[in-house]
């Protein structure tokens, strides 16, 4: 079972949960909101992914929990402490409107828009089975 955080507005959480339930449907996956008010009880949890669409003001439990994650989705362009992320090993995957993020928004309509993957990523499906050929 794939346990992923969601770091986010709480009018967001909701959202993002059932588009990753419905899109990560072949797997089972366990989606916890993380906030300023529950982080310090979460513990001796794995994530294998956390998507950070804000800051989260105590970042020393956010580093705990980071030590333990496999991926770090975030908005680049949000402000906040790059120091958090240092000597981590995890695969940080940025999106937004910065022209430095792994993808990239631009062209903006009504009903579209234009995303732009900027570097290779490697397919979660395949990280979790290494070795096995599709």
């Amino acid at each position: 079972m794939a346990f992923i955080g969601v770091i986010a507005e709480s009018s967001k959480v909701k959202y993002a949960k059932t588009i990753l339930e419905k899109n990560l449907n072949k797997q089972k996956i366990t989606v916890f909101t993380i906030t300023d008010n529950n982080i310090e009880n979460i513990r001796n949890i794995k994530f294998e992914t956390i998507v950070m669409t804000k800051e989260l003001k105590k970042e020393e439990y956010l580093k705990n929990i980071l030590r333990n994650t496999k991926y770090l989705i975030i908005n680049a362009d949000m402000r906040y402490n790059v120091s958090v992320l240092q000597n981590m090993e995890l695969t940080v995957i940025t999106y937004g409107f910065n022209p430095k993020s792994t993808v990239t928004i631009s062209s903006i309509e009504e009903e579209n828009i234009l995303l732009c993957i900027q570097r290779n990523m490697q397919d979660i499906n395949r990280a979790n089975h290494r070795g096995t050929r599709t």
